[in-house]
């Protein structure tokens, strides 16, 4: 009987947002309780040669979903839809037949908790913030007599783990902060300079919930329109007096029991002043526009406020990317670039997804996903290759 080629370890670094749901009213989602930098080992490899050709696909693509990194559906990052971006927009394609999923009521949550089923218990290691990743070396586990491993996580709890294959989805924003000192040795000078260029903005929902709808009831959206102002001029107001009026406008949620909320939507240096004020300042801000708006000084307030605060997250730092003012889609090319990249040395040892890695669906949730099956493609192919090539051949 031939000796069983052996699998890898394979481990897997990613920034999962599992949405934890607020009162369903809200329609939103507190980021702050779940936005960790979360460490899961998935074994799935180790298993995945002695499987039946259809479990075999459950394991791939049981492993690629952990790179979805969760986004608020109708985000957009970009403060100032570009040119290029706009082209890169264009060119976008329709997702392949099959490809693509739906939201099913339950929203994110959904997905991630239909993933986390599948998995073995304590697969998962929450709370477990990676301080580096040292890559194209030689380490060792006690636990694994005689073997080596190229990849060493260092975590900030002090937890060493080695590792073959390491899959990095941390948000673009979270690398623009962190990328001198959380690779070690540090990324190539392309990779570097491509995670400069590309952009990463900041969109933040506003919900506000009235005790009663002043709104008609087929109204389902309340757009704002601010008379002899324009967004494209510059002006000497500070952002106090003015962060408002980046403000779209408001979508009429659905109602729900006898809650009646509306959600706003604001981007760019506006939306990240807005994360600085207080609840308080940002609903006393809202109740005088929406006065302003309907001509009634007497409106009532909204008796509450919710709010997304991306930029402030520190694992997050935005929302996604998007192609800036001297960057390209190569860019994003070059940030789903594995390494190392010179073809030396044990292959595939650090991969990349996440939206941000994505040349034609950047900034979008399928994107994120998509880009997670790549990485799990490759590492199938790199490991389908060894134990090709160590058969004997007749």
């Amino acid at each position: 009987m031939d000796k069983p080629f052996p699998i890898p370890r394979l481990s897997y670094l990613t920034y999962f947002h599992i949405l934890l749901k607020l009162p369903k009213h809200m329609g939103f989602h507190n980021q702050h309780a779940c936005s960790q930098l979360t460490l899961i080992k998935v074994r799935a490899l180790r298993s995945y040669y002695t499987q039946s050709p259809p479990t075999r696909h459950g394991f791939e693509v049981l492993g690629s979903g952990w790179a979805c990194k969760a986004q608020a559906w109708a985000l957009s990052s970009n403060s100032t839809l570009t040119q290029q971006d706009r082209k890169g927009r264009q060119r976008s394609l329709e997702l392949s037949s099959g490809q693509g999923f739906t939201r099913n009521g339950s929203g994110y949550q959904g997905l991630t908790d239909r993933i986390l089923a599948s998995l073995p218990k304590d697969t998962v290691a929450f709370d477990k913030p990676v301080k580096t990743i040292h890559w194209n070396g030689s380490f060792q586990e006690a636990a694994f007599p005689g073997e080596t491993f190229p990849v060493l996580v260092e975590c900030e709890d002090g937890a060493r783990l080695p590792a073959h294959h390491v899959i990095v989805t941390v948000p673009l924003g979270f690398l623009k902060e962190h990328q001198d000192t959380f690779f070690e040795p540090p990324l190539p000078a392309k990779k570097a300079e491509a995670i400069k260029k590309l952009g990463f903005g900041t969109n933040n929902k506003i919900f506000l919930e009235f005790e009663e709808p002043f709104w008609e009831p087929d109204c389902q959206f309340i757009q704002v329109v601010w008379e002899d102002t324009s967004p494209l001029q510059d002006t000497a107001l500070s952002l106090q007096d003015t962060w408002f009026k980046k403000l779209i406008g408001f979508l009429v949620q659905p109602s729900f029991e006898s809650s009646h909320v509306l959600c706003g939507f604001i981007a760019g240096l506006e939306s990240e002043f807005m994360e600085t004020l207080s609840d308080e300042e940002v609903l006393l801000s809202l109740t005088q526009v929406l006065r302003r708006v309907t001509g009634n000084p007497q409106l009532p307030a909204a008796k509450s406020v919710r709010r997304s605060q991306w930029h402030s997250a520190p694992y997050t730092r935005g929302s996604y990317s998007y192609v800036a003012v001297g960057s390209t889609g190569d860019d994003l090319d070059l940030m789903a670039q594995p390494l190392p990249e010179d073809g030396t040395g044990t292959q595939l040892q650090v991969l990349f997804a996440g939206e941000a890695t994505h040349r034609t669906f950047y900034s979008t949730t399928h994107g994120a996903l998509l880009s997670g099956w790549r990485e799990a493609d490759r590492l199938v192919s790199l490991w389908d290759s060894q134990v090709e090539q160590s058969r004997p051949r007749l």
